[in-house]
């Protein structure tokens, strides 16, 4: 909707002159787009004792926010975002959520998550985009201990995986740390920098379990700031790379790291050779151990000459089969190189492909026998991957349907209803082809009466 509206009215028993904080919490899909005019009424009632005033009022009409779900928010005024399990509402629940802030939203504080669901883990990933007016979008409570208003608190205290993705160069974060990342059954957070020039040394904090590179940047980081203050790590423990993005080790790295490689956007890795650390120290790969997620794609290498840490992926291959012999078939090109471990998106080469039986084609099967649609995006799982044609039939609603009927249908009739059935599956598809309904993205079932 391009108009929406959260109205509050109080009864007329209550004794305040106004409203004073409005909490909402969303689900599902929640979005302010950049162009959106957000007005917030402050009238207040002059009836009303003044006295009867809260205290602690932000003013008529605080928006607090605690989202599940996705939200994206490019526009309003609020007073606080916040995951919060609020009342018996209990949001968010053991769901991932997205809070996307950016464009010309107004947030006076951005809140990590507090007093979650006992029992829920979600995954929660904040994204701080640069604001349209210049001011620093500004994290002033990552790690929940404002909202705690535990200032002493030393580890997380919350079941959640919280993912902290800076993806502007104007993102500021409050000066709280922890003394610890990790503590039994409580979450981690995790810092990810996103796009050139989003790394700053000054959004380092004790308490970050790990910290990534993304999106092409290419960070100097001097590994003594991720060891507190010559004491044993708290913090940092793994790393991530996304290819096209890389460190480089100005000092000497002293501590034991895990290091997570990905593949970007794009899905294939950019070559068998993929620069992931810039050192001049030789023994770097006594500090390095691949994570799990990674360490069966490939494997690290050091290269002197290069002052360089590689990851060298594993060749595979990936190949299509028709799944047919009764027509000849072309099947998809592929082409460029490949790695155990690429995000592949399976070809749609062959939507609207219609066999002379009739059949058409609905996807692909890997070796495994999983199913899969045109265009949807595969882990390539082994060193031979192979991806198989599907035929058959794909319902539709009743008035696309053709019906048959091989014993008493006649060549004459309209197929239209189960009383008017064609009795040859020819004859059923040239009423589909003379209709227009076998194009390129449709396919049809005929029902045999």
């Amino acid at each position: 909707s391009e108009t929406a509206s959260v109205v509050a009215t109080p009864v007329g028993s209550q004794p305040y002159k106004s409203i004073d904080t409005l909490r909402f919490l969303t689900n599902a899909y929640f979005e302010i787009t950049e162009t959106a005019t957000v007005v917030k009424d402050s009238s207040v009632d002059p009836a009303k004792d003044p006295a009867n005033q809260w205290k602690t009022a932000v003013g008529p009409n605080g928006i607090y926010m605690h989202p599940a779900g996705t939200n994206i928010i490019r526009s309003g005024v609020f007073a606080l975002i916040a995951p919060y399990n609020y009342s018996s509402l209990s949001n968010p629940k053991d769901e991932d959520v997205v809070i996307l802030i950016g464009g010309n939203a107004s947030i006076a504080s951005i809140r990590g998550p507090y007093l979650l669901r006992a029992g829920v883990t979600p995954v929660i990933t904040y994204i701080l985009e640069d604001l349209n007016n210049g001011e620093p979008n500004a994290f002033t409570d990552i790690f929940g201990t404002g909202f705690a208003k535990a200032v002493a608190l030393t580890e997380p205290f919350s079941a959640a995986t919280v993912n902290i993705v800076v993806a502007g160069t104007n993102v500021t974060f409050n000066s709280e740390q922890l003394a610890a990342a990790t503590a039994p059954g409580k979450g981690t957070f995790n810092v990810f920098f996103d796009g050139a020039g989003t790394y700053k040394s000054s959004l380092l904090r004790n308490g970050f379990y790990s910290f990534h590179l993304k999106g092409g940047e290419t960070a100097t980081v001097n590994p003594n700031d991720l060891v507190a203050d010559g004491k044993a790590d708290v913090g940092y423990a793994a790393l991530g790379v996304e290819d096209g993005s890389s460190f480089t080790f100005s000092e000497v790295l002293a501590s034991a790291k895990t290091l997570k490689v990905t593949s970007n956007d794009s899905g294939a890795w950019s070559s068998k050779l993929i620069p992931v650390i810039h050192t001049s120290q030789d023994t770097i790969l006594d500090y390095l151990t691949l994570d799990a997620s990674c360490a069966s794609y490939g494997s690290l290498s050091y290269n002197a000459d290069t002052d360089t840490v590689y990851f060298i992926s594993n060749d595979c291959t990936v190949n299509y089969a028709a799944g047919t012999t009764i027509d000849s078939i072309t099947l998809p090109a592929t082409s460029g190189y490949y790695g155990v471990g690429t995000r592949y998106t399976l070809s749609s080469a062959l939507v609207g492909t219609v066999l002379s039986d009739g059949r058409v084609f609905i996807g692909w099967k890997d070796s495994e026998g999983t199913f899969y649609q045109a265009g949807d995006t595969v882990i390539l799982p082994g060193l031979f991957n192979v991806y198989t044609a599907q035929w058959g039939w794909s319902s539709l609603s009743n008035t696309d349907v053709v019906y048959l009927d091989a014993i008493d249908g006649l060549e004459n009739n309209n197929g239209l209803t189960p009383a008017t059935a064609v009795n040859t599956l020819e004859k059923a598809i040239s009423l589909l082809n003379g209709r227009g309904k076998i194009t390129a993205g449709y396919v049809y079932l005929v029902k045999d009466y």
